[in-house]
């Protein structure tokens, strides 16, 4: 067992700094970790193996005692060593070392998770050093690996460099989200456990954080994605591909939150293409069911210390009584508020669990906040053809829905009750019983009216 004493990194600033428990959180930070990409590598001194902030970490976490909230502590802990051995040529190394980050991740501080290091007469042969983070933002527990192992190449000109690859390695790949009513997936589990040698995190950081909090993993210049199996609200399995952002476990200052959850947001990345596989957004009841056929689903995320949830903005899907009496193609939904917040409940008699996003609706209070209003892959108002008597510019005749109760409607929702719902608005239709007037019934949700 031994420890790490001191790191001559921290000879170059003063105590007062290398104490400070952000001094190794980001690039930029005194003891910060190297900035690597495609063009450009670290050249004080080099980049090499361990760069300044593992080593700082190593000394913090074998050999300081460090505070914590409430008059806590969090205790080192040494590294074993299988082999220490120290001559005039060089050490000859192999340790191996182990620690819990949750209680440096608490208290926002930086920190590695695993570290092997083997070395012969003080060359580097193998040296693997772990950091514990998750994906955004669907939550599964990801850690980052940076790998250096000593190789012969290239075979005209033979030399053992070190050479040094980063990838992900998924822990737990099922996350639940039966809670997130506003999110059409019970569960997703992710594939595959481990990815490809990734390109520099620098390549493609997160605006507001850096390469080392968070990043799009590429590989070969394309934007990783990973495979999701995800289980809809009828208990039904589908499959789609989706990149996601690796975020380090200890990012957790709100500032640094509502960054990552606002470069998410704007980036066209959220947007999943479904391929018109029909998913169930709501659990089926007696008068019916939520199972739409989906082009896109536009997907958010609300991050917390250490992991994140889901949530749909919007999604594209095709009402076939949509199109046979309007002749639109896919149309935008979002969650009905009430739905979105608590389910389907006794109050909403109708069982309405989707919105039509139309214009204004994304400035309203009750949807913004759900809602992507700015950058590229903004949610988009949509306008929709009026089914009306009056023959106005833009409006579909009346006679192709088979006769209204009231004239000049626009869909606005989407109900699982008989019946479409032919309301001033969405909330009028989740209050009633029986359905104040209706359009032609489609094979899957039924569609409210405004």
């Amino acid at each position: 067992m031994i420890r790490a004493v001191w790191a001559r990194d921290r000879d170059d600033v003063s105590p007062f700094v290398w104490r400070d428990p952000g001094a190794d959180r980001g690039d930029t930070d005194p003891l910060g970790p190297d900035t690597v990409t495609s063009t450009t590598t670290p050249t004080n001194p080099f980049l090499g193996s361990l760069d300044r902030a593992d080593r700082h970490r190593l000394v913090r976490q074998t050999a300081e005692v460090w505070p914590a909230s409430g008059r806590k502590r969090i205790d080192p802990v040494p590294v074993g060593a299988d082999k220490l051995w120290l001559t005039a040529l060089g050490a000859w190394l192999d340790l191996h070392g182990h620690w819990d980050t949750k209680p440096y991740s608490d208290e926002l501080i930086a920190s590695i998770l695993a570290w092997d290091h083997i070395a012969t007469a003080g060359r580097d042969q193998y040296v693997r050093v772990v950091y514990p983070g998750y994906l955004f933002p669907l939550g599964q527990p990801t850690v980052r690996v940076k790998l250096t192992q000593r190789s012969i190449r290239p075979q005209d000109h033979p030399t053992a460099g070190l050479v040094q690859r980063q990838f992900l390695v998924v822990i737990d790949p099922f996350r639940d989200h039966t809670a997130v009513h506003g999110f059409p997936f019970l569960s997703t589990r992710i594939g595959p456990g481990a990815t490809p040698a990734l390109d520099p995190p620098g390549d493609d950081p997160v605006t507001g954080l850096s390469p080392s909090e968070a990043f799009w993993p590429r590989v070969g210049g394309k934007t990783f994605a990973w495979k999701v199996d995800g289980i809809d609200r009828d208990g039904r399995p589908q499959t789609h591909p989706m990149p996601m952002v690796w975020v380090a476990e200890h990012v957790g200052p709100a500032a640094q939150l509502r960054a990552l959850e606002k470069a998410y947001a704007e980036d066209p990345r959220r947007v999943i293409d479904l391929g018109g596989q029909h998913v169930a957004f709501a659990p089926a009841g007696p008068d019916g069911d939520a199972r739409v056929e989906t082009r896109a689903l536009r997907v958010l995320g609300t991050a917390r210390k250490g992991g994140s949830s889901p949530r749909m903005s919007t999604a594209d899907v095709v009402l076939p009584a949509a199109q046979a009496v309007a002749g639109t193609g896919a149309t935008r939904i979002t969650y009905f508020p009430e739905y979105r917040a608590k389910g389907f409940t006794p109050g909403n008699a109708g069982r309405v669990w989707a919105s039509t996003l139309l214009p204004g609706l994304d400035t309203s209070a009750e949807y913004k906040d759900d809602l992507a209003t700015t950058g590229p892959a903004r949610d988009e108002p949509q306008e929709l053809p009026r089914i009306g008597f009056g023959g106005a510019p833009g409006d579909v005749g009346s006679d192709q829905a088979g006769g209204f109760v009231q004239p000049n409607l626009t869909i606005a929702g989407l109900s699982q009750s008989r019946g479409r719902w032919a309301t001033s608005r969405p909330s009028r239709a989740a209050r009633s019983t029986p359905p104040p007037s209706s359009v032609p019934p489609c094979p899957s949700s039924s569609a409210s009216s405004s």
